[in-house]
């Protein structure tokens, strides 16, 4: 369990979990429609404003790529403009092994003004 990070939960996880699993059917397919929602916003905002840019379509969970190769920049490069023009903190491609270069992950769960907060600040680092 250490080697997964589950290690000892305390007794308020336990109850958290159970229920969680009992009672929130509603709150996850409220999260569900709101995830997909940001999903769709998301990805139409790059079509019209950064088309150079490209939303992978998740599979699963709220985690999504994002294709920068696009904008001819190294990994190094990317990862600067992101956080010194953009001012986002994110995960890069690359750190997850081959083929990941040119990529961010960007995380969907999140409030709708934060992720609008997001695209105006890629429109400001990678818009023309």
């Amino acid at each position: 369990m250490n080697r997964y990070g589950v290690n000892e939960p305390n007794f308020l996880g336990i109850i958290a979990c159970m229920t969680a699993y009992n009672e929130c059917e509603l709150w996850v397919d409220e999260m569900l429609e709101y995830v997909y929602d940001n999903f769709t916003y998301f990805d139409e905002f790059l079509k019209e404003n950064l088309p150079h840019i490209h939303l992978v379509k998740p599979e699963g969970l709220y985690l999504c790529w994002v294709d920068f190769r696009e904008c001819g920049l190294n990994k190094d490069e990317l990862e600067k403009t992101m956080l010194e023009k953009a001012g986002l903190w994110l995960d890069e491609g690359y750190i997850f092994g081959t083929g990941g270069e040119g990529f961010e992950r960007f995380n969907l769960a999140i409030p709708r003004s934060v992720l609008e907060d997001a695209c105006q600040r890629l429109l400001k680092a990678f818009g023309n």
